[in-house]
């Protein structure tokens, strides 16, 4: 994979490159929306000038899949692993099932152990119990299928790098701001994301799959089960945003590719749920959006969890993006 990494520096998506590709690829790719080069700003609060300051930061155009991995794709992978090499070598490849009873030890989820991963009826559910690294490898393995298949197809002069998006791409897709994208504000779900909670409800009810909220005397007026679902929710759950995205707030929490410069995320649950690493040389990660496990403020643009590379939980999954890359002959050649 080092390779795909050398030829994709500079380079960017092109709305126009996955139409030429060959059908039988384009069929595997039809989940994956093209975002469009653009911009998304940023309030941060300056403690030297005790000020509000805005940060314009630039997003280059790039693929994103309208959906979260799912139990049916890491099925996929792993049977993949398996035929390629064998049962013992796939097993770390499987994720943590029983990350459901140690984050929630006094919880009753020996089902959710039991069936969420294999029974069928959780096939289009977000994947979880999956770290950072298992993560990437996926997006590896994905991208070797696809490009295996544009070869057989006679396909030279393109490649495909799927990957974790970057923290900028999905703060830009979680934008709340599109007024930098006219064509978006034609769309017909903009106005959604006006209402209160951002979007998270609107007149239809709740648009997004995320924990409690309760006011200062810790009164709850929104339980897990309120919005449709206790635990996750199908990833085609909700009205997907003005990207055609689906649950890029709530329902899991989502990996990213870069290290997080952030301290390792504490709190009471999150240290039940994945214990501070005690490897050396163990990098961090950030988790964006939220869960259904998340109040609101972790489904927000700007907030971040951050942990170690080697470690999950199951309010954790991600999502694919991709990068077709246009191979040009060496001068000369």
């Amino acid at each position: 994979m080092l390779l795909l990494a050398a030829l994709t520096t500079g380079l960017t998506a092109n709305a126009q490159l996955l139409k030429k590709l060959p059908r039988a690829v384009q069929k595997d790719l039809k989940n994956l929306k093209y975002i469009s080069s653009g911009s998304y700003h940023l309030v941060t609060y300056n403690k030297t000038t005790f000020r509000l300051d805005t940060v314009t930061s630039l997003v280059q155009g790039f693929y994103l899949s309208a959906y979260e991995v799912t139990n049916d794709d890491w099925h996929m992978f792993h049977k993949s692993i398996v035929a390629r090499d064998s049962k013992d070598e796939a097993m770390r490849y499987m994720p943590d099932t029983v990350a459901w009873i140690k984050a929630f030890p006094y919880s009753y989820n020996e089902p959710m152990v039991n069936m969420y991963f294999w029974h069928p009826g959780y096939a289009n559910y977000p994947v979880v119990g999956i770290t950072w690294n298992q993560a990437k490898e996926y997006c590896d393995w994905k991208s070797e299928q696809i490009n295996k298949k544009l070869k057989e197809e006679g396909v030279t002069d393109f490649i495909v790098v799927l990957r974790m998006p970057t923290e900028n791409e999905w703060m830009y897709v979680a934008n709340p701001d599109y007024k930098t994208h006219n064509e978006l504000l034609k769309s017909k779900s903009y106005k959604s994301n006006l209402v209160s909670y951002n979007g998270l409800i609107d007149k239809d009810g709740y648009q997004a799959n995320f924990g409690p909220i309760t006011d200062t005397l810790d009164y709850m007026f929104k339980s897990f089960i309120d919005d449709g679902a206790f635990h996750t929710a199908n990833v085609n759950s909700y009205k997907p945003n003005v990207f055609g995205l689906y649950n890029i707030r709530g329902n899991v929490e989502e990996w990213v590719s870069d290290e997080s410069t952030m301290p390792q995320t504490g709190g009471q649950y999150l240290q039940i749920m994945i214990p501070k690493t005690t490897e050396a040389n163990t990098t961090l990660h950030s988790a964006k959006g939220g869960s259904w496990y998340d109040g609101p403020y972790y489904l927000s643009q700007k907030a971040s969890k951050s942990y170690p590379a080697n470690t999950c939980s199951p309010i954790t999954g991600f999502r694919v993006a991709m990068d077709i890359v246009e191979l040009k002959p060496a001068a000369g050649k």
